[in-house]
C-alpha cells in the first residue's frame, strides 16, 4: 500500500471590497486541494468515457484529513471491510 501526502501552502488575502458571495466563489487557484482533486476527477472521467463506459462521480461525499498512521490504518480497515456490509445497506440494489 502506498501512502500519499500532499503539502499545501495557505495564503490569506484580505479584500474588504468583495461581497460574501464574491469571496466564497472566487477562483481558488491552481495549487489547491480542490483544483488538484478537480483535475484528477476530470482526467479520470475523460479517460473512462473514451473507453466507452458510462461513468459519473458520487454527487455527495465526505472529506476527511488523515492526521496520523493510526487514523490511516483505521480507514484502510473500514474500506477493506465495508463491502461485507453492502447487503444490509438499504441503498444497495
Amino acid at each position: 500500500m502506498i501512502k500519499i501526502a500532499i503539502a499545501i501552502s495557505i495564503i490569506t488575502i484580505t479584500d474588504n471590497d468583495q461581497t460574501i458571495g464574491q469571496k466564497r466563489f472566487q477562483n481558488q487557484g491552481k495549487n489547491t486541494i480542490s483544483s488538484i482533486v478537480g483535475g484528477y476527477k476530470s482526467a479520470v472521467t475523460k479517460h473512462v468515457r473514451r473507453l466507452g463506459y458510462q461513468f459519473a462521480w458520487q454527487s455527495r461525499f465526505h472529506d476527511y484529513i488523515i492526521r496520523n498512521d493510526l487514523e490511516f490504518d483505521r480507514i484502510v480497515k473500514y474500506i477493506q471491510n465495508n463491502p461485507q456490509n453492502w447487503d444490509r445497506d438499504k441503498f444497495c440494489d
